[in-house]
């Protein structure tokens, strides 16, 4: 092969990558200016360093401009890869009609044979993307948000087995005196909270609540940071009335792990003054915390 060509060859590729690089830049900054931070913006539970410093959150939007950066990325690198392929095809044509060195006809071959499988790469990848969803091909339609339905089992009472419980691989029997089990009540002074249901006396006591055994340590926490909430609990360390069939629960002895009645204060201050949505955990200082509608879920 000859030095221009070499340089004409070169020349394409920069070409290539630059206008692979800016023409989703600029078909960006020509469509509408950005709307408000959406409401549906993923708070990260733990930021993440980047080169502009730390991310905290993500907007899932259908204008978010990376989202559209890559939707269209997708379309621009696939076009030009086809483009690209036909240019070396011809490059590869004309090496092998120019030159009477074998070694240069089969560069050229192997120039024409290059061309042709990456052709068909770009082509299946277009052909896999829209089998899987036509809009990732498509800059002028949002991607359907995905519906995730959420099943919480920590709600919901356990089911005894033989006339038994077990939680932490410890068995208890139902009836059985509660408090040798549990220990001592919690010493709920520092966090003021107080209970709503009076305290379990037996295993498998219902429309009770249990400070027995519960390590103060989160409702401490949110009262350091919320002084004016009102901290009410409805939900303790009598694991029975939590887990479902399942009766995977966290709520259980020498764990912090409790149940709080809502209220405006508490609200704002567990959601960071995010809008509550059903099932959601929003993220620390202390948390994470679970909002299950009727009741804040505090601990894992």
């Amino acid at each position: 092969m000859n030095f221009p060509l070499k340089k004409i060859i070169a020349a394409t590729y920069l070409i290539f990558i630059l206008v692979i690089l800016i023409t989703p830049i600029n078909f960006i900054s020509a469509q509408a200016p950005v709307t408000p931070v959406s409401p549906d913006t993923y708070k990260l539970l733990a930021p993440l360093k980047g080169v502009q410093g730390e991310v905290t959150d993500f907007d899932p939007a259908p204008d978010n401009a990376l989202g559209t950066y890559l939707n269209l990325m997708i379309k621009v690198i696939i076009g030009l890869s086809a483009v690209m392929a036909v240019v070396m095809i011809v490059i590869g044509g004309m090496e092998y009609m120019t030159s009477e060195l074998i070694s240069s006809k089969e560069a050229g071959k192997e120039r024409i044979r290059n061309a042709l499988l990456g052709l068909l790469i770009a082509l299946g990848a277009y052909a896999l993307l829209f089998t899987i969803n036509p809009n990732l091909l498509s800059t002028n339609v949002a991607l359907n948000k995905a519906i995730i339905e959420v099943s919480v089992n920590d709600r919901l009472p356990q089911t005894p087995v033989n006339g038994r419980y077990t939680n932490r691989n410890i068995t208890y029997t139902i009836n059985e005196t509660w408090a040798p089990r549990a220990g001592a009540l919690a010493d709920l002074t520092y966090s003021g909270a107080t209970v709503y249901n009076s305290q379990c006396t037996r295993v498998g006591d219902a429309g009770c609540t249990s400070t027995r055994g519960l390590n103060p340590s989160a409702l401490n926490s949110i009262r350091q940071g919320c002084p004016t909430c009102v901290l009410l609990i409805t939900g303790g360390t009598e694991f029975w009335l939590h887990g479902g069939q399942t009766g995977s629960t966290s709520h259980q002895v020498l764990s912090s792990t409790v149940d709080l009645d809502p209220n405006p204060a508490l609200n704002a201050y567990l959601s960071g003054g995010q809008p509550l949505v059903r099932n959601r955990r929003y993220p620390p200082p202390n948390g994470p915390y679970l909002y299950e509608g009727n009741h804040w879920h505090i601990g894992p």
